[in-house]
């Protein structure tokens, strides 16, 4: 009887069996397709962020450190380097073995008007501030290859800021135009703007002319090939040679025949 029933059974069970494992398979599909919409709601993951990339530099223009007059002239800012060129003129005083009669030429560096100037050297004493030649002394005290100035070292004029007028130069410069009676200047690498009087009255003194028409007494440069008027400060330094007689100017003093 049990045999039967079982046999009669057997196949419902089988269909059960079937639409069990279909179900089951349907299940499996169905949380697989779940579990793939939920990944793909997710938001990306950010992505690494780049290796920084420098900055493109800008080119700026910084102005060459120039040297001129308004720099201070004092021993905390020397124009000239050599402490010897900053000794004061010393005409020493008359040797005792030469009876006192012996005075030679000699050569100093003036700092007020940085200039080469002679005078009378007495024959002993003094300081190293003298040299045997014109030469010898702007060899010794030489100028800053970037110097540039107005004449007697006299300050170049200034804007409403104070700072100073550059009126031609390298393009990165502030180019102005000068104030009334001033004039602009040429240096090696800018121009600046000068005082006309002052200008002119150094030119008066640096190429004087003697009452008789005549040029005043000069040396020849053998190195550039041309003639220096031989200059000196003061009349009083004893610089003029023999058979000249010395002429004294507002700034320098020169010798006449």
């Amino acid at each position: 009887m049990n045999s039967k029933i079982f046999s009669l059974l057997n196949p419902l069970i089988n269909f059960n069996l079937i639409i069990i494992f279909i179900f089951t398979i349907i299940f499996h599909l169905t949380l697989a397709k779940i579990a793939n919409d939920v990944s793909l709601c997710k938001p990306p993951p950010p992505p690494h962020p780049p290796h920084p990339q420098p900055l493109p530099i800008k080119p700026t223009f910084s102005p060459p450190k120039l040297t001129t007059t308004t720099q201070l002239n004092n021993n905390d800012n020397p124009i000239v380097a050599n402490p010897v060129c900053r000794q004061p003129k010393d005409r020493g005083n008359l040797c005792k073995e030469n009876n006192g009669n012996e005075t030679k030429i000699k050569w100093y560096f003036d700092e007020k008007t940085l200039q080469c100037l002679a005078f009378g050297y007495n024959g002993c004493g003094g300081n190293e501030n003298k040299f045997s030649s014109i030469f010898e002394c702007r060899e010794k005290c030489p100028l800053p290859m970037d110097f540039g100035g107005c004449s007697g070292n006299k300050p170049s004029a200034r804007n409403s800021k104070g700072e100073q007028i550059f009126c031609g130069g390298h393009p990165g410069l502030k180019i102005e135009m000068c104030p009334t009676g001033f004039q602009c200047r040429g240096m090696a690498f800018y121009s600046i703007c000068c005082d006309i009087e002052n200008e002119e009255l150094y030119n008066k003194n640096f190429n004087p002319k003697c009452a008789n028409g005549k040029q005043p007494h000069q040396i020849f440069d053998e190195r550039n090939n041309y003639n220096i008027t031989y200059l000196g400060k003061y009349c009083s330094d004893q610089f003029c040679p023999l058979n000249t007689k010395c002429v004294e100017l507002e700034i320098f003093s020169h010798c006449c025949e």
